[in-house]
C-alpha cells in the first residue's frame, strides 16, 4: 500500500511507530510521502524514522495529492484541517485513516459522510478504544444482554491537558476547533455512543476555560432515546492522567479503569475481574486489514458525525445555559 501521511506531529509519529514495531513499514505500508507546513516537524519525523528518508516531502497537501500516486492517506493534522483534507482525499478516491475528531462541525461531518458513501472507499476514524481488549469485552457483555436493559452511563477523564491549550495549536480555536472534549475527551464520547448504541436526544453542559481560549473543564448530563441517562466529565487541569467508564444495567454493571482494568458486577450484585479479554489491535492495523483483507470498517465516518453531533450540542448548551437537542444524527 502506497501511503501518504498528512501532519507529522506526535500522533502521526505514533502511527508510524506502530507500523515499524509490527514490521508493517515497507511491507504492508510503504510511506511514500510526508506533508506538514512546518519543515522542522518533517525533519524531526525523518530523524526518528530514518527508514523514511526516501519519502517525498511536502508543505502543502494539495500539491501532494496532485503529484503522488497513492492508495491511502493518514490524516494527523490539527483538527480544523481535517475537513478540507478529507474532501481532497475522497475526491481522489483514496482510502483514509483520520485522527480524531473526524471534523469539527455537524455540517462538515454530513458532507464527509455523503461523499464517502458516494466514493465507496474506506474511511476510518482512529478511535483506538474501539480495538482495545477491555472495551471489546465490555461490548461483548452488553451486546449479549448480560447487563440487561441499560440504565446509566458515566465517564470521566482527568489529564494535564492545560499546558497543551496554553502553549500549542490545541489551544487555538481556529486550529483545534475546541478544547479537551474535542481532543482526548472525544474518545469518551465515542466510547459511550458505541458501547451503548443509544442515541442522545438532549444534553445539558457546563464548561470552563480557566485561562485558556478553549474548554478545559466540561460536565455533561445526557438524555438518551431509550430512557438511559448519562454523564461525562472532562478534567483538563490535573497533574496526572486517569479515566474511568461505568455502564449500569438492570442485571449488572461493567467498570473500565484507565483503559485496561475491567470490573464486572453480576446479577447477584457480586463483582469479579474477568481473567481473559479479547485480543486487541491498534487502529492503523485495523485500517490495513480493512483495505487489504476486506475486513469490516468498525469506525466509519458516521461515528465521526455522531461524536461531533453530541459535542456541538454540548458547546451550544454551555454557551446558552440551557439543554440542547442533539441534531444531525444518523
Amino acid at each position: 500500500m502506497r501511503l501518504a501521511v498528512i501532519g507529522s506531529g506526535g500522533m502521526a509519529q505514533s502511527h508510524i511507530r506502530v507500523l515499524q514495531d509490527k514490521g508493517f513499514l515497507g511491507k504492508r505500508a510503504d510511506v511514500v510521502a510526508l506533508c506538514d507546513p512546518d519543515q522542522k516537524s518533517l525533519d524531526n519525523t525523518l530523524k526518528r524514522f530514518p527508514q523514511l528518508k526516501k519519502a517525498n516531502l511536502y508543505n502543502n497537501y494539495e500539491e501532494l495529492l496532485e503529484k503522488e500516486e497513492l492508495d491511502a492517506v493518514l490524516i494527523a493534522s490539527p483538527h480544523t484541517c481535517h475537513y478540507e483534507q478529507l474532501i481532497g482525499c475522497l475526491e481522489k478516491g483514496l482510502h483514509i485513516l483520520v485522527e480524531k475528531p473526524m471534523v469539527c462541525s455537524v455540517a462538515e461531518a454530513e458532507r464527509v459522510v455523503n461523499l464517502w458513501e458516494e466514493k465507496g472507499v474506506i474511511v476510518m476514524v482512529a478511535y483506538q478504544r474501539r480495538f482495545m481488549p477491555a472495551f471489546l469485552y465490555a461490548k461483548e457483555q452488553i451486546s449479549s444482554g448480560k447487563l440487561g436493559k441499560l440504565l446509566f452511563f458515566t465517564a470521566y477523564q482527568a489529564q494535564n491537558w492545560l499546558p497543551a491549550a496554553l502553549y500549542s495549536w490545541r489551544g487555538e480555536p481556529h486550529l483545534s476547533g475546541g478544547g479537551q472534549i474535542n481532543d482526548s475527551g472525544s474518545h469518551l464520547v465515542h466510547a459511550m455512543l458505541w458501547l451503548t448504541e443509544a442515541r442522545p436526544l438532549e444534553v445539558f453542559a457546563y464548561m470552563e476555560k480557566e485561562e485558556a481560549k478553549v474548554d478545559i473543564l466540561s460536565a455533561l448530563a445526557i438524555k438518551f432515546n431509550d430512557g438511559m441517562l448519562g454523564s461525562v466529565g472532562i478534567i483538563g487541569d490535573n497533574p496526572g492522567w486517569g479515566e474511568e467508564i461505568g455502564i449500569w444495567g438492570k442485571k449488572g454493571a461493567i467498570l473500565i479503569r484507565d483503559g485496561w482494568q475491567v470490573i464486572q458486577q453480576e446479577e447477584d450484585g457480586k463483582y469479579f475481574t474477568p481473567q481473559k479479554l479479547p485480543e486487541g489491535k491498534p487502529p492503523i492495523e485495523a485500517f490495513l486489514n480493512c483495505v487489504e483483507k476486506k475486513e469490516e470498517n468498525k469506525v466509519a465516518p458516521v461515528w465521526g458525525l455522531r461524536v461531533i453531533a453530541l459535542t456541538e450540542a454540548a458547546w451550544r448548551s454551555a454557551g446558552q445555559g440551557t439543554p440542547i437537542k442533539v441534531e444531525g444524527w444518523r
